[in-house]
């Protein structure tokens, strides 16, 4: 635990907490019989409260293995990728390193009592169209011994990502998903208020529309339009109106951004939560402040430097559509101290500056 600064009586506490513990070896207890107890040699009691923090722990020594191959990553909880950026006229040194590297994992995971399922991996190829068209060759990869197909997109923690970072499927499972509640809700709205009714849709289906909806940051028209139908379609089951009423004053009765202002609303709030905060470092590391020509005035809120870019495919990436972002807010909003204060600017609140 010196890895991350426990020491003392708190790797102590640790310590006695690991040891000589003990669990039901099919977890079953009924009345008072239960099954026969087996001690844990490794990791954890299922479903303690300090399992996931604890895993999370276990794991990062992994990440200084990854990155000694030169290949970038990305970790939540069990869910480990690995990214490698290549050549698409000399693709086979990138792909030497990702087969090596994902070997060396699993042999760590091994050795630590981890088992990398090498079956279950998924390969993905991203890039701009004439990028693919050149890897079209490229139909299989080697990850952690096994040999992967190259898949056109594959699911990642429940957002779909296609090859050419366009989000249109992510769109189709979403919107389709959202209209199967919308038709299951339109059943029994009328049983409800109208407040409980706004609450029912919003935990179960508008939610939907905003899980990861910072990604859809400068997508394409048409990603965006697959979702506003879906939108639409549940402001008029809210409202009680027929298939046919325009939904733009259904939104606005409702205090609802349409799903493209959505998205700039949450690129502004994330961007906003990492100023502020400093964290996540990898996101914090991508935003650097502008530097102003004249001195500022005390007033005046810091900007955000803006890379250039040649391509709308570039103009995607964090560094960019957050400084854009940024930038395009008024001062006495970008100089709110506090993230309530920032969702909330009186006078000039920052939903009405995004539509």
């Amino acid at each position: 635990m010196k890895r991350f600064g426990v020491d003392g009586g708190a790797s102590s506490w640790l310590r006695s907490y690991f040891t000589d513990r003990s669990q039901y070896g099919l977890y079953v207890e009924l009345v008072e019989h239960s099954s026969a107890t087996t001690r844990c040699v490794s990791g954890v009691r299922q479903g303690s409260v300090l399992g996931p923090l604890l895993f999370t722990a276990y794991v990062s020594p992994a990440e200084d293995l990854i990155e000694s191959f030169d290949v970038s990553y990305h970790q939540f909880a069990d869910d480990t990728q690995l990214l490698v950026a290549m050549n698409v006229n000399d693709a086979t040194p990138a792909l030497e390193r990702l087969a090596n590297c994902s070997a060396a994992v699993r042999s760590w995971f091994l050795r630590n009592d981890l088992q990398l399922n090498a079956d279950k991996p998924e390969a993905v190829i991203l890039g701009r169209a004439p990028q693919l068209r050149s890897a079209a060759t490229i139909r299989a990869v080697e990850v952690a011994g096994s040999r992967l197909q190259v898949a056109p997109k594959l699911k990642s923690l429940g957002v779909t990502i296609d090859s050419r970072l366009r989000f249109d499927c992510h769109a189709k499972d979403v919107a389709r998903a959202c209209n199967y509640h919308t038709r299951a809700l339109r059943h029994v709205l009328s049983l409800l208020s109208d407040d409980l009714a706004q609450t029912v849709v919003c935990s179960i289906v508008a939610s939907r529309l905003d899980y990861c909806n910072a990604m859809l940051y400068g997508a394409p028209a048409t990603t965006f339009d697959v979702l506003q139908r879906a939108q639409n379609n549940l402001a008029r089951v809210v409202c009680q109106r027929g298939g046919r009423t325009d939904a733009k004053p259904l939104l606005r009765s409702l205090y609802w951004l349409p799903v493209k202002q959505r998205v700039t609303y949450k690129m502004a709030t994330l961007t906003f939560m990492v100023l502020s905060s400093s964290t996540p470092t990898y996101l914090h590391d991508l935003i650097q402040p502008a530097v102003p020509v004249r001195p500022l005035r005390p007033s005046d809120a810091p900007l955000l430097s803006a890379a250039r870019t040649r391509t709308e495919f570039a103009r995607r990436a964090f560094s960019v559509a957050a400084s854009h972002t940024w930038n395009s807010l008024p001062s006495d909003i970008r100089s709110c101290r506090t993230l309530h204060t920032f969702k909330n600017t009186s006078n000039t609140p920052v939903q009405t500056v995004l539509t």
